[in-house]
C-alpha cells in the first residue's frame, strides 16, 4: 500500500493528456514547439478521473525571429495547473 485507495496515474502521462486537450481547443495557434513547462499537481490523479482545461494567454513576448512571438499560456484544470511558453507566428 502506498497511501491511496486507488491506482494513481503518473504525472508525465497526465501532462501529455492535458497538452492534448490544449491542442484540441477550439481556438488554435500555429505553435512550433513548447519551450518550457512548469507543472503543479493539486491532487493525485486516479485511473478513471475526468478533467477539463482552461487556457489563458498570460503574456506575449517578442521572439528572436521577427515573424514569431512567444506566447506564455496558463493552463488550468481541476487536477493541475501549468505555465508553458510556445513560439508562434505573430499573425495567428
Amino acid at each position: 500500500r502506498h497511501g491511496f485507495d486507488a491506482r494513481v496515474a503518473h504525472g508525465l502521462p497526465v501532462s501529455s493528456l492535458i497538452d492534448g486537450l490544449k491542442n484540441r481547443a477550439p481556438a488554435q495557434f500555429r505553435a512550433r514547439a513548447s519551450l518550457d513547462w512548469h507543472w503543479r499537481f493539486h491532487r493525485p490523479v486516479f485511473a478513471g478521473d475526468r478533467t477539463s482545461l482552461t487556457i489563458t494567454i498570460a503574456a506575449i513576448e517578442r521572439a528572436r525571429q521577427e515573424d514569431l512571438a512567444i506566447l506564455v499560456l496558463d493552463l488550468m484544470s481541476p487536477i493541475n495547473s501549468a505555465r508553458t511558453c510556445s513560439p508562434a507566428p505573430t499573425a495567428c
